[in-house]
């Protein structure tokens, strides 16, 4: 992404888009200018943490979702692993919220070699994937193919590379 223009944007919009628009991208595509937005973040997270609106629950899943994400490029994977579970737990507010978490947890998982876990949440996240908004692009993260190729069932990862192929 172009930096200079998304720290123009980021200081144009409001508290709510603000982290919005952080929350949107990779944290690797913003990692340079991070720190010029920071403080800015700290402070509407420190509000938001403060307040007892019933509104800025969604917001506090983007800022788990942005930790987690900064956690994953760090390659702290332990971190985020914790991060992301609370967050699907208790600052969810959608099934797309969940299915984003989700991903990510599955991601987390695949970096720490432990595929069952990960099979784990590619199950959940297939029983739940219909129930997602069809306006909205989640990655769905690691096929299962690979999964199955990554435990050593190569019979299997064929199988289903062959689904996902079709």
């Amino acid at each position: 992404i172009d930096t200079s223009d998304f720290l123009a944007r980021f200081r144009k919009v409001g508290t709510h888009e603000k982290v919005l628009l952080v929350a949107a991208q990779p944290f690797s595509d913003i990692k340079e200018i991070y720190p010029q937005i920071k403080n800015t973040l700290d402070e509407i997270k420190r509000k938001v943490y403060q307040s007892a609106l019933p509104g800025e629950r969604d917001l506090k899943f983007l800022f788990d979702k942005i930790e987690a994400d900064i956690a994953l490029d760090n390659k702290n994977y332990g971190k985020a692993t914790l991060i992301l579970e609370n967050a699907i737990q208790s600052h969810a507010t959608s099934i797309n919220d969940t299915l984003r978490g989700l991903a990510m947890l599955k991601r987390a998982f695949v970096k720490m070699r432990n595929i069952n876990r990960a099979f784990e949440i590619q199950y959940m996240i297939e029983s739940r994937w219909h129930r997602k908004s069809d306006t909205v692009h989640i990655d769905y993260g690691t096929p299962k193919s690979t999964l199955y190729g990554l435990l050593g069932l190569k019979t299997e990862a064929i199988k289903q590379r062959r689904i996902e192929f079709n």
